[in-house]
């Protein structure tokens, strides 16, 4: 470690990492007032008296703004677009400051500057080809709706579906995919589209071709998935399977319970009538 001019740092222009929250940003800049850098910035020697800055970003402009002339950093040699992709992937992994989109870019960045598949960019990131495929398809989605979820700290899981979901209202309709998206983004909001399994259950829809019911859904602020189930000629086939599905779950739990635990006869004769009518329901479904 050692300490450089700050003035011979260089943020990068395509480092995924975009959202800076200013009132986080004023209290990092409090922390360095009274505490310094307690770690240091990892940058790349770019042999020309200059650095580019890897990770540490948000620690560099508060240093700046707080007119700081230098700061502690670890140097790394000069890497390739796609290592310091692989390497600021991996620090982030490690202190987690990065939003979802900011993932999302990184994984996306390293495809491009590799000129790989999903499939090797997962063997080489360790994860699953869809895990990856999910991440870089939110990027879809408009900035709008990006800093909306950034703001509400909306779950990755919901962002998903969301994008999603939109991605089958984009193949029917006219409409401008941002505007599906706040529609789709305000029904989260105001509960009318309350679980993952909701959004199941709309592109499951968009999936049988009820383009109709899909619209009538997005229009009407106060329509829920309920009645989009109602109006759907195959809403309860869309039932049974949900059914079905949580039947299943509960059965291996009723049965993992019943080895665990020291029950009475009594319990034990609820615990088979149970079992045995979820399992009549799922053999007739």
């Amino acid at each position: 470690m050692k300490k450089v001019s700050i003035s011979s740092l260089v943020p990068d222009p395509i480092q995924p990492r975009q959202e800076f929250d200013r009132s986080k940003l004023s209290l990092l800049e409090n922390s360095i007032k009274l505490k310094g850098i307690l770690n240091p910035l990892i940058v790349e020697d770019c042999e020309d008296g200059k650095y580019l800055i890897i990770d540490g970003e948000r620690r560099y402009r508060a240093s700046k703004n707080i007119g700081l002339k230098e700061v502690p950093v670890e140097i790394m040699p000069p890497m390739s677009v796609a290592e310091r992709t692989m390497t600021r992937f991996h620090l982030q992994e490690q202190h987690e400051n990065w939003s979802i989109f900011d993932r999302a870019r990184a994984m996306s960045t390293f495809q491009e500057a590799s000129g790989i598949t999903n499939r090797q960019s997962a063997e080489l990131l360790g994860m699953s080809v869809s895990t990856v495929s999910m991440w870089t398809g939110i990027l879809k989605l408009s900035k709008r709706s990006q800093a909306f979820l950034n703001n509400r700290r909306i779950p990755y899981s919901y962002t998903h579906l969301i994008n999603r979901l939109a991605s089958i209202y984009e193949r029917f309709t006219d409409m401008p995919r941002t505007d599906v998206e706040m529609k789709l983004l305000e029904k989260y909001e105001n509960k009318t589209l309350r679980s993952s399994d909701d959004f199941k259950v709309l592109i499951r829809v968009g999936t049988e071709g009820d383009e109709k019911t899909l619209m009538l859904f997005l229009n009407d602020p106060k329509m829920e998935v309920r009645a989009v189930l109602d109006k759907t000629i195959f809403g309860a086939e869309i039932e049974l399977d949900a059914f079905t599905y949580r039947a299943r779950g509960l059965v291996v739990q009723l049965n993992r319970i019943k080895r665990k635990k020291n029950l009475t006869p009594f319990q034990k004769q609820v615990f088979h009538t149970v079992v045995r009518t979820f399992k009549t329901v799922l053999d007739e479904g």
